[in-house]
């Protein structure tokens, strides 16, 4: 007993022995539980003996498997959990499964010491999971087995959807957790570690054998024999990045019977993508050549249907938004286009911010639906009320764009939300800023700030490489054509276009952007330069036959010819 009362020790000699990440002397310690008295034992101590033991993987496979039968008797045969959590604490004392199932096995028999104990025993290994951990990818909750991770979400009253383990060289062993408390509620996605316990099962796993400490595998295939959907999941996807799509769906249609959405979620792409390979194939061969036939594209469709169903039916928001597009774009068929509304605008309630952005595009464009701009409006302004970034964008963009409205109202958390970016150096919120001053849109009209904003956009996009070329290809093509006098600035636009062509082989390449540097020098009166670069932008996009383009650069260039520059609304 004495190990137990110096834990710092102990730690710090686990980790010179390799068993444990980091030892620090001022770390966090979880508060001290007792019973009738006495502390309990540290609970780092009680893992670590356990991990020592010459037969810890054959221990540590029979603890799960009590586990995850102690968990799976909790509704129907309470009177069982009392051997069963019995037998499991035999092998592991610290078993937060089976000191769960002990204390309601005890508090159904009224034995109230015994219940007690028990429940001392949960907010003692509670603490230990929980410390210093937000159940975060930064701050992963501290497991020793899954069923640790299923123990907790059972006291918070959650229900379980799907988990898999993952691998990362920081965290060598982590598993995702997918719960929700019902059926209305989206699904949080909870973090784990058991790295800790890697090392020592797979040194006792690979025996004689070469052994990888931070390879998960070897331990990954054992849980998935023993009918973990976890380690079976994460098989299946292994085998499906790489393009082992047989082998990958006998692993995840396993693990999709223990209602796993990421199995039938992964299924349901994996159906599609086989879908449209059968189709392809199809053309190939001759109808009844081959000898042993095949599934065919729309049984296929079927498949990737019924998973994505089967994954809905579990809570999967991302299903909804991939079965709705695929029922509004007609995948199957014309008569479900309400069906893939409706579901898109579920996934929209739950959180989901691609659907109502699909929702707002397609009423806007009319592509699949009827046009209806107050609709569209609607969805895009749900989509930025979640403050997701490109939505707050989409939102303002569609705002900005709504020529002929006398009048276009704005969410009232439309400027805080894009200060708040601009105030991150987002370059393209303050394009946007631009945008709304210049249009007199959820702000007072002023050129002045609009010009501001553009400035300010393209500064920092020149410090910023990623996507700079295009903020400063909008800013110019904008202040060059715009009709609006106190903001058209067509030679600061020629400069910032000089700027990035002369520096940017890329941007010179592209089509659109050879059409703007070539609009800014028309709109300074140089319309015979003007009228060599737009040229040279119609035989760059022929080279790539950039069909969608080429009616407006001849277009373009009939004007340049014409003497004529290019005015256009601020977008």
């Amino acid at each position: 007993m004495k190990m137990l009362r110096q834990p710092l020790n102990l730690l710090c000699i686990l980790v010179s022995l390799g068993f444990l990440s980091g030892c620090q002397i001022g770390a966090t310690r979880p508060p001290v539980v007792e019973h009738n008295g006495t502390p309990l034992p540290n609970v780092i101590a009680l893992q670590q003996d356990f991990l020592l033991k010459p037969d810890v993987a054959e221990r540590y496979l029979r603890v799960s498997e009590l586990e995850a039968q102690a968990l799976a008797l909790l509704g129907d045969e309470p009177l069982r959990l009392g051997s069963v959590g019995s037998a499991i604490l035999e092998i592991y004392p610290a078993s937060y499964t089976g000191h769960f199932v002990l204390e309601k096995f005890y508090r159904n028999l009224e034995s109230t010491e015994a219940q007690q104990f028990h429940a001392a025993w949960l907010r003692h290994l509670r603490n230990s999971i929980t410390l210093d951990a937000k159940g975060t990818a930064e701050a992963p909750y501290r497991i020793f087995s899954i069923n640790d991770a299923k123990t907790l979400l059972a006291r918070q009253g959650l229900i379980e959807s799907g988990a898999i383990y993952q691998n990362s060289a920081e965290k060598p062993l982590t598993l995702t957790l997918l719960a929700r408390e019902n059926d209305q509620q989206p699904i949080r996605s909870m973090q784990f570690d058991l790295t800790p316990v890697l090392k020592p099962l797979n040194s006792d796993l690979s025996g004689e054998q070469a052994v990888q400490p931070n390879n998960p595998w070897p331990l990954l295939r054992e849980l998935a024999s023993s009918q973990n959907s976890a380690a079976q999941t994460s098989i299946g996807t292994f085998l499906a990045k790489q393009n082992r799509f047989d082998a990958a769906i006998s692993w995840l249609e396993v693990a999709a019977r223990s209602g796993n959405l990421l199995a039938n979620r992964l299924l349901a792409r994996i159906y599609w993508l086989k879908a449209d390979i059968a189709k392809k194939q199809s053309t190939k061969d001759d109808k009844g050549s081959s000898a042993d036939p095949q599934p065919t594209a729309e049984e296929f469709k079927q498949l990737a249907l019924e998973n994505h169903l089967q994954a809905i039916a579990l809570g999967s928001v991302e299903s909804m938004y991939a079965l709705g597009r695929l029922y509004i774009e007609g995948f199957y068929g014309d008569a479900n286009t309400t069906e893939g509304v409706t579901m898109l605008e579920q996934a929209g309630q739950l959180g989901n911010v691609e659907a109502l952005l699909y929702l707002g595009h397609q009423f806007q464009t009319g592509q699949r639906v009827a046009a209806n701009p107050i609709a569209a409006k609607d969805y895009l302004e749900q989509a930025a009320a979640l403050q997701n970034p490109a939505a707050i964008i989409s939102y303002a963009r569609y705002l900005s764009s709504a020529v002929g409205q006398q009048s276009v109202s704005a969410h009232a958390r439309l400027m805080p939300w894009l200060l708040e970016l601009a105030a991150t150096d987002h370059a393209e919120a303050m394009v946007v800023l631009g945008n709304l001053n210049a249009r007199g849109i959820a702000v007072p009209k002023s050129n002045r700030r609009a010009l501001r904003w553009y400035k300010k956009a393209v500064r920092n996009a020149g410090s910023h490489h990623h996507g700079a070329a295009e903020i400063i290809n909008e800013v110019s093509w904008t202040l060059a054509t715009t009709p609006i006098r106190g903001l058209r600035n067509s030679r600061y636009a020629r400069t910032i276009m000089d700027e990035l062509m002369n520096a940017d082989k890329t941007a010179r390449d592209r089509p659109e952007y050879l059409d703007t540097w070539a609009t800014t020098y028309a709109a300074n009166g140089d319309f015979e330069t003007a009228v060599d670069m737009q040229q040279r932008a119609i035989e760059k996009a022929l080279e790539q036959q950039r069909n969608d383009v080429i009616e407006v650069l001849r277009k373009h260039l009939s004007k340049f010819k014409a003497g004529d520059q290019i005015v256009e609304q601020v977008p």
